[in-house]
């Protein structure tokens, strides 16, 4: 039997996270933000992820021709 590369299924895709302060908010921020958000089949466009404090924090994945404003 053959063993498959994983590194080979892997794409990175450069993109920006819209941090939702309030999860409360994150269904009416979604549906404010729809056109914008990332949709990848298999792929959720709301991740949570631990920040360095080990808090976890919401975050909106947004198709890679959304930037941010750096403000």
């Amino acid at each position: 039997m053959r063993k498959l590369d994983p590194l080979f299924f892997q794409k990175t895709i450069p993109l920006t996270a819209a941090h939702v302060l309030d999860g409360r908010n994150i269904p009416k921020v979604t549906k404010e933000c729809a056109k914008d958000l990332l949709r990848v089949p298999r792929l959720r466009s709301v991740i949570t992820q631990k920040d360095d404090a080990g808090r976890e924090r919401r975050l909106l994945l947004m198709k890679p021709e959304v930037k941010h404003d750096g403000g």
